[in-house]
């Protein structure tokens, strides 16, 4: 007859056999969470969580946000979402290449690929020109531009500063430059006309026209 002691040690090692296999699930829940599915880099949320840990007051104004902005539905129409997925996957590899242990790189859905990288408050044009080559030049359909925004001593959230170098993106690609440093001036204008298409629309909707 085994002893109750025996059963609570065989209950006890059971326990922790499982306990472990849930420390390891939980642990890889956590890291697929932080991670986009299709380039296997990290996510938006854990571009802010490490923009939270590593930029503060003393170091904020040394670094950059660059996007790389990529027309994807230009390409799927071309060459097919397989192709076009399999060069984001690509693009992803090449861009790591130029990603520092300070610096972070990350894809973020209707936005791009985000860098925050360090710059010492030098023009980033030999690098990017470097990146923007290599990476159109793996398909010729491909339509890339980036944008840059140095951080300021106010930019104590990510988003915001994400979204400005996404402007200068645009701008870029509007334009038909390879790259565009963002300004306030080229913010206010990029807000201002989609304030007038959204009233345009708004008076479309209301058949003012």
């Amino acid at each position: 007859i085994i002893s109750f002691s025996v059963v609570l040690v065989l209950l006890f090692s059971i326990l922790l056999v499982v306990l472990r296999k849930l420390r390891k699930r939980l642990k890889m829940y956590e890291a697929d969470r932080m991670k986009d599915s299709l380039t296997g880099l990290a996510n938006a949320d854990y571009f802010e969580q490490q923009f939270a840990m590593h930029i503060n007051d003393n170091n904020r104004i040394l670094y950059s946000i660059c996007c790389f902005y990529i027309d994807i539905d230009h390409m799927a129409r071309i060459i097919g979402y397989e192709k076009t997925n399999e060069y984001l996957r690509h693009t992803a590899s090449i861009l790591e290449e130029y990603v520092s242990e300070t610096e972070f790189l990350a894809y973020i859905t209707n936005i791009g690929f985000v860098i925050l990288r360090w710059s010492g408050g030098d023009v980033q044009e030999e690098w990017i020109l470097s990146a923007l080559h290599r990476i159109s030049g793996f398909a010729e359909e491909s339509r890339v531009s980036a944008g840059i925004y140095y951080l300021r001593e106010n930019d104590k959230e990510p988003a915001p500063a994400i979204f400005t170098s996404y402007v200068g993106a645009i701008t870029a690609y509007r334009n038909g430059e390879k790259y565009c440093i963002c300004t306030d001036k080229i913010l206010r204008s990029y807000l201002e006309e989609g304030q007038l298409r959204e009233d345009l629309k708004g008076a479309f909707d209301r058949k003012e026209f």
